[in-house]
């Protein structure tokens, strides 16, 4: 049987990868390695010898990130290297999750998505650091999957301590009322799809970089607009806005859908 080691197995989306594969997987958490530590992240998969690494860790919460870009960094590059170049020791293949956040999006509308093949342009320094991390991951393991995605949610809480739908119920209980960006369009995507979609590549022992989303794109304004039926507090007022928490922040992309053509499960999909 082979060995699927996800790291950040306390995750959203590892913890759906950890269901996917099941008997298959082992799941590490940030005590279990270290990704910033080459040689530990090296002695801890000599020990297991897997077959694929899928690398789930991340420093991701965006405004800290523009405040501590050494740490930023140090996860999301360097520490893709690290895992990626311990990976092909042991011959292993190496999954590293990026994000929407490598392009720009500024010269983007609905209907005209990002392939694989556009260059980036991030704006943040969590952006920078993801693309950093992709060119990393191509340099140390020429047996590598690069899957961007964007704006996952599922029914596991992130490492954030929240996903959107639960924050927006927060909201609703508290507060009576939510503003939501209606400026940022993308693709909502289901941990749980993406899990499915990631381990039909792995089975195919595919490598290469990936588009990986569910269909369709909206702002997150009218996403959870569609959420507010499921969501029991009726008298809830949704309303509109442009970034309400950091109106002198725009680090994400206005525009980060991707050109998805072929299907993930029920919805996610794969581009390129």
């Amino acid at each position: 049987m082979r060995r699927i080691v996800v790291i950040g197995s306390t995750g959203q989306l590892a913890g759906d990868l950890l269901r996917v594969f099941g008997e298959e997987a082992i799941g590490l958490s940030h005590q279990d390695i270290e990704v910033t530590d080459g040689l530990g992240a090296l002695l801890k998969l000599q020990a297991l010898r897997p077959d694929w690494v899928l690398n789930t860790a991340a420093f991701n919460r965006v405004d800290d990130c523009e405040n501590t870009p050494s740490l930023t960094f140090g996860v999301n590059a360097f520490g893709a290297f690290n895992v990626a170049r311990a990976a092909a020791a042991v011959g292993a293949g190496v999954v590293f999750f990026s994000t929407d956040y490598v392009f720009g999006g500024d010269e983007r509308s609905r209907g005209n998505p990002y392939s694989e093949g556009d260059s980036t342009s991030p704006l943040s320094v969590y952006g920078a650091s993801k693309c950093a991390g992709e060119q990393m991951v191509r340099l140390a393991n020429p047996r590598h999957l690069i899957i961007r995605t964007t704006g996952l949610y599922g029914e596991t809480t992130s490492r954030k301590g929240w996903t959107f739908p639960e924050l927006m119920l927060q909201k609703a209980r508290k507060e009576g009322k939510a503003r939501v960006v209606h400026d940022q369009i993308l693709k909502p995507t289901n941990t749980a799809d993406l899990a499915g979609k990631v381990k039909e590549l792995i089975d195919r022992d595919v490598t290469g970089l990936f588009h990986l989303t569910n269909a369709g794109e909206c702002s997150w304004f009218e996403f959870t607009r569609e959420l507010s039926p499921r969501i029991p507090h009726p008298n809830c007022e949704y309303t509109g806005d442009t970034n309400p928490d950091h109106p002198q922040f725009r680090w994400d992309p206005p525009f980060s859908t991707r050109d998805d053509p072929e299907p993930a499960g029920p919805s996610p999909q794969r581009s390129g």
